[in-house]
C-alpha cells in the first residue's frame, strides 16, 4: 500500500489547564484519560521520552524509549499495520557521535476493523531503543531530542506526532549509574519482545494464494496461534490461519494478501520469511524461516482452523435494527426508480420504449414483455447482492459496479455494445428486437417465447449498464448492505430491481397510455437505426474505461476487436444468415473470429500503467484544480491544519461521477471558490480495486461511488453531499 507520511504538527504543554480539557473531551467520548506526569497530550494519547538509567556514560549504550498511553478504544501500529494504518516512527535528533539501534517492537495484538485486520497496541506502548554514545563526552549533561510520528486511530484515523527531549547528566563511569525512576517500564517492555524460536527449525513455502510454514515434530506441543509476518502486504490479515499436523511435524497455511506481488519478491530476494509466531497473550517467537523449493509436508490432521478476524473480535449485535432496513428499502426502490433517467441506462431504456411502440395495440404482448422484462431486471439484482455477499464472505472487499474494476469485463461489454448496434442497424437478425412491421403476423411472434425471452435478456442488460451509474437515494441503500446480512443484503437489491422496472409494469397495466403511442410502421425502422448511436457511444465510454484500466496501449488492439467482430458480423448476415454458405464466407467468417480472439487476449495481456504513471496522467495542466491523491488520515490532518478539505471518492467507469465532475466539481463557480478558499482538494480513484478505498466508503455508510466529502478546520468526521452534485450544495458546504 502506499500511503503518504505526513503527520500533523503540534506542541502542546503541559499546563493543567490543557491537562483539564483533555479530560473533559475523553470524558465526552466514552472513556476516562489516565493522565501521566511528564508526558505530553497530543489528541487521543499521552507521548514522552523515557530512559532506564539515571545518567549516561562514555561509550555505554544507554536504553531510551517513545512512551505512549493511549486513550480507552485507541490505537496505533506496529512496523506491519496489517489492513490500513501506517508504523509510528522515531526520528533522533542526537549530538555527533552517537548511533541510533533498531526500534525493539512489542508483540502486537489483531485489532478486527470490519471485514479488516490492523496489527497494532492499545492502552500502554513502550518503543524501546539503544543509544550508543561516543567513546568521548564532554561537558555535563547532554540533550537527547527525537521526534515521534504515529497514527491513532479508533473510528477515525488521526495522525499525531510530537517534539520530545530529554536531559541527562553525564556520568565519569558506568559503575555510578543507577536505574532510572522509568526503568520498571524497560524491565515490563522486555517481557513483550519477540523472542527467538530455539525449539522449531521452520522451513517456508509459498504458491499462488497460500504461504505455508512447517517445522518438524518434538520439543513443543502446538495448538493454535497466529502468524505475524514483517513484510507488509504479504498475507491477508483478517483472514483464518490453518495449523495441520502431517507425518513430519506441523503445517500452518497463511493466506496470501491480494497485492502480495512486492513482498513476494522482497522474500524471493532474501530467501527468507521472517515475523513472529504468537500463541495466545504470549509474547512472540521470532521465526527466520528460509525458503524450499520443495512442496510442504500433507496434511494428515487438522488442528486448529484458526478464526477471522471478525470471528476473533469481541462479538456485538451486528443485525440491522427494522426502521434501519425499511429505510433502505424505500431508498432502494427510489434509486432504482431514479436510475432510469440516469445517462447509463439510456441505450437500453431506448430501446425498451421501442418494444413498447412494437406492442402498443396489444395489451396481452405488453404485459408479458413487461413481466419478463421486470423479471430480468429482479434477478439480475438479486444476482448482483448474492455475489457481493459471498465475496464479502471470502474476504474480499467490493461495492457497487465492482465488476467494471475488470477489464475482460469492461471490454465483453463494450463488444456486446458494438454486437447490439450493427443488429439495430440491420446488419445481421438475431431475433431480439428485431422490427418486421410490415408483418402482419408481428404481434403473434412479439408474444411467442423469444419475445419473452428478448425482453428477459433486456432486462438482464438494463442492470448490467445500470452499474456505472449511482442515483440519487441509492448510496445510502448500498452503503447499508455493506454490513447488513444475507436476506437483509438481498431485500434491498430485490428492492432496487422493483424500482427500477416500476414504471414499466405501469405503463403495461395502463392501457390509456399505451395507445396513445403511435402504432407501428415504417417509422420504427429508422427508431431503430436511430438507438445504435446510444449503444455505439456507450461502448466508445467503455474503451475509455478501458484505456483507465490497461493504459494507452490497450486501445489500438481493443478497436481491432470491436473491428473483427463488426466483419465477422458482416459476413454472418451478408451471406450465411441468408443462405449463401460457402467456403468463402466460413473461411472469412473463421478469420474474424481469430483476429477477434487473438486482439481479445493482447488487450488483457497489457500491463496496467503504474501508480506514478497514473499520478502523472492525472495532473494534466489544463485543469483548473490541482487534485492530490487521497490517502489514509490525510484529510483528517489538513483539517487539523486548518484547511477546508474536499474528497472525491471516484472512478472512471462511474458515469455519475463523471458527470458530477464536468456539471460541478469543473464548473467555473466551484473552482473559483476551490482557489478563493483555498481548499485542498483531494481524489480517491477506485478505477481498479482498492480494499484501502473500500474500507473508507463503508467507514462513511457507502459501498461504491461517488461519495463527496467536505471536512470543515478542526473536523475529525465529515460533511457527506449527495451523489448528485449540485453547485449550490457544494458552495454551501464550503462556506
Amino acid at each position: 500500500m502506499n500511503f503518504f507520511k505526513l503527520f500533523l504538527c503540534a506542541f502542546l504543554g503541559l499546563s493543567s489547564t490543557l491537562q483539564a480539557q483533555g479530560l473533559l473531551q475523553r470524558a465526552q467520548q466514552g472513556g476516562e484519560a489516565r493522565f501521566v506526569e511528564g508526558m505530553v497530550r497530543v489528541g487521543q494519547l499521552q507521548a514522552g521520552l523515557v530512559t532506564e538509567r539515571s545518567a549516561v556514560a562514555a561509550g555505554q549504550p544507554i536504553w531510551v524509549g517513545l512512551r505512549l498511553v493511549h486513550d480507552p478504544h485507541w490505537h496505533t501500529y506496529w512496523r506491519n499495520p496489517g489492513d490500513s494504518g501506517l508504523p509510528t516512527r522515531i526520528e533522533w535528533r542526537l549530538p555527533q557521535g552517537w548511533q541510533v539501534g533498531e526500534i525493539q517492537w512489542p508483540t502486537p495484538k489483531r485489532l478486527p476493523v470490519g471485514p479488516l485486520a490492523n496489527f497494532g497496541y492499545e492502552g500502554e506502548l513502550l518503543l524501546a531503543v539503544e543509544l550508543r554514545p561516543p567513546a568521548v563526552l564532554s561537558g555535563t549533561e547532554v540533550t537527547l531530542q527525537a521526534h515521534g510520528h504515529w497514527l491513532v486511530c479508533k473510528d477515525v484515523c488521526i495522525p499525531g506526532d510530537a517534539q520530545l527531549a530529554l536531559r541527562l547528566p553525564i556520568a565519569p563511569d558506568a559503575k555510578t549509574i543507577r536505574n532510572g525512576t522509568d526503568s520498571q517500564l524497560f524491565a515490563a517492555a522486555r517481557q513483550s519482545w519477540p523472542k527467538k524460536d530455539a525449539a522449531r527449525v521452520v522451513t517456508a513455502h509459498v504458491n499462488e494464494k497460500t504461504l505455508s510454514l512447517f517445522w518438524p515434530a518434538g520439543g513443543t506441543q502446538e495448538s493454535s496461534g497466529f502468524f505475524y509476518p514483517y513484510l507488509e502486504g504479504l498475507i491477508l490479515p483478517a483472514a483464518a490461519q490453518s495449523l495441520s499436523k502431517t507425518a513430519q511435524g506441523w503445517r500452518l497455511d497463511v493466506p496470501l494478501g491480494e497485492s502480495a506481488s512486492s513482498a513476494l519478491a522482497e522474500i524471493k530476494k532474501k530467501k527468507t520469511v521472517e515475523g513472529i509466531w504468537v500463541v495466545g497473550d504470549q509474547s512472540g517467537l521470532e521465526w527466520v524461516a528460509p525458503l524450499s523449493a520443495q512442496p510442504p509436508p500433507a496434511i494428515e490432521s487438522v488442528v486448529n482452523a484458526g478464526q477471522t478476524a471478525a470471528q476473533a473480535a469481541p462479538s456485538v449485535p451486528s443485525t440491522p435494527s427494522r426502521e434501519l432496513l425499511w429505510s433502505a428499502i424505500g431508498a432502494a426502490i427510489l434509486g432504482g426508480l431514479m436510475l432510469n433517467l440516469m445517462p447509463c441506462v439510456f441505450p437500453v431504456i431506448g430501446l425498451k420504449v421501442l418494444s413498447f411502440a412494437e406492442s402498443a395495440h396489444s395489451t396481452s404482448v405488453t404485459v408479458w414483455r413487461s413481466l419478463s422484462f421486470s423479471l430480468g431486471v429482479l434477478l439480475s439484482f438479486l444476482a448482483l447482492g448474492g455475489l457481493l455477499v459471498a465475496l464479502r464472505s471470502a474476504g474480499d472487499v467490493m461495492g457497487w459496479g465492482f465488476q467494471l474494476q475488470s477489464p475482460p469485463v469492461v471490454l465483453t461489454l463494450a463488444l456486446l455494445f458494438v454486437l447490439i448496434a450493427i443488429n439495430l442497424f440491420g446488419v445481421f437478425e438475431m431475433g431480439l428486437l428485431a422490427v418486421r412491421a410490415a408483418n402482419a403476423g408481428f404481434a403473434e411472434r412479439a408474444a411467442s417465447r423469444s419475445g419473452a425471452g428478448g425482453a428477459f435478456f433486456s432486462g438482464v442488460l438494463a442492470v448490467v449498464v445500470a452499474s456505472p451509474c449511482t442515483a440519487p437515494f441509492m448510496g445510502s441503500a448500498i452503503g447499508f448492505t455493506a454490513n447488513a446480512g444475507i436476506a437483509e443484503t438481498l431485500t434491498v437489491f430485490a428492492a432496487l430491481g422493483v424500482g427500477m422496472s416500476l414504471p414499466y409494469l405501469i405503463l403495461a397495466l395502463s392501457p390509456g397510455l399505451l395507445r396513445a403511442l403511435p402504432r407501428p410502421g415504417p417509422w420504427m425502422v429508422g427508431f431503430k437505426q436511430f438507438m445504435a448511436f446510444p449503444m455505439l457511444a456507450a461502448a466508445a465510454w467503455l474503451f475509455w474505461v478501458l484505456a483507465t484500466l490497461q493504459g494507452a496501449d490497450s486501445v489500438l488492439p481493443a478497436l481491432l476487436t470491436a473491428v473483427a467482430l463488426a466483419g465477422g458480423l458482416w459476413i454472418y448476415g451478408r451471406f450465411i444468415q441468408r443462405g449463401g454458405i460457402g467456403a468463402i464466407s466460413i473461411l472469412g467468417l473463421a478469420v474474424m473470429l481469430a483476429v477477434l480472439g487473438a486482439a481479445f487476449v493482447s488487450v488483457l495481456r497489457i500491463q496496467p500503467p503504474t501508480s506514478d504513471q497514473k499520478s502523472a496522467q492525472s495532473a494534466a495542466p489544463n485543469q483548473a484544480t490541482v487534485w492530490q491523491p487521497w490517502s489514509a488520515g490525510l484529510p483528517e490532518r489538513l483539517a487539523a491544519e486548518g484547511s477546508i478539505v474536499f474528497v472525491d471518492f471516484t472512478a472512471s467507469w462511474c458515469i455519475t461521477c463523471q458527470a458530477n465532475k464536468v456539471r460541478v466539481l469543473q464548473s467555473e463557480l466551484v473552482t473559483k471558490a476551490f482557489t478563493e478558499k483555498r481548499v485542498s482538494t483531494l481524489r480517491a480513484d477506485w478505477t481498479r480495486q482498492d480494499p484501502v478505498i473500500a474500507a473508507e466508503l463503508k467507514r462513511h455508510g457507502r459501498n461504491g461511488v461517488p461519495l463527496y466529502l467536505v471536512y470543515r478546520p478542526g473536523d475529525t468526521k465529515p460533511r457527506v453531499l449527495s451523489e448528485w452534485l449540485t453547485e449550490q450544495e457544494v458552495l454551501t458546504a464550503l462556506r
